[in-house]
């Protein structure tokens, strides 16, 4: 791949990768690490599965079980820290944005679009992170047995997130020099202002 040395160019290419990879499993920005400060000083880092991309609203959308330990970080207000890495191309993406849950009747329109398994994430009886004296998911033993329309109890527990995001950082790595730049939305401008940085 060809060194990047036009920021617009940057810019474009993170947006597109980023749209594509929710619709590509085998994408390796579709299982990026998400960071969130949960009790300070702790900070909680995980692996979640990029739903969606919305350039136009600078939105990057994942799901979660609403008795999660993100949680907390999401009603606290925290901002939330993505990081993607593309091993083949070799960049770095790090974003940085605002949480904002989706409303009840936009996420049942989520909701409806799931399988079975999609909705078994959020169909165990014990909250993620609960101790167990046994290894177990917590799933009701005939859960993937059963219709759709008989999997809505676990609706309760169905989260969407969207990640409003404010920062958007850079980094190349290249034999023919690395290349770094960081992008900021401007809110009086409207806006995104980018610049080059040392690597």
């Amino acid at each position: 791949m060809e060194v990047f040395d036009d920021l617009a160019a940057i810019q474009d290419f993170s947006w597109q990768q980023l749209q594509q990879a929710p619709h590509q499993r085998k994408h390796p920005w579709r299982t990026p690490a998400l960071a969130s400060l949960e009790e300070a000083p702790t900070v909680g880092i995980r692996t979640v599965v990029l739903r969606r991309a919305i350039p136009t609203d600078r939105v990057l959308r994942f799901f979660t079980d609403g008795r999660s330990g993100k949680m907390k970080a999401v009603a606290a207000g925290h901002p939330l820290s993505w990081l993607f890495y593309h091993p083949q191309k070799e960049i770095q993406l790090r974003i940085v944005g605002w949480p904002q849950v989706l409303p009840p009747a936009a996420a049942d329109e989520v909701w409806s679009q799931l399988s079975v398994a999609g909705r078994s994430a959020y169909a165990a009886t014990a909250a993620p992170g609960s101790s167990s004296s046994l290894p177990s998911d917590s799933l009701p033993p005939d859960f993937f047995s059963r219709p759709l329309n008989q999997t809505e109890a676990a609706r309760a527990n169905f989260r969407v997130i969207d990640t409003v995001v404010h920062s958007l950082e850079f980094l190349q790595l290249h034999r023919q020099g690395h290349r770094r730049a960081r992008f900021s939305w401007d809110a009086d401008q409207a806006g995104w202002v980018g610049e080059w940085l040392v690597p």
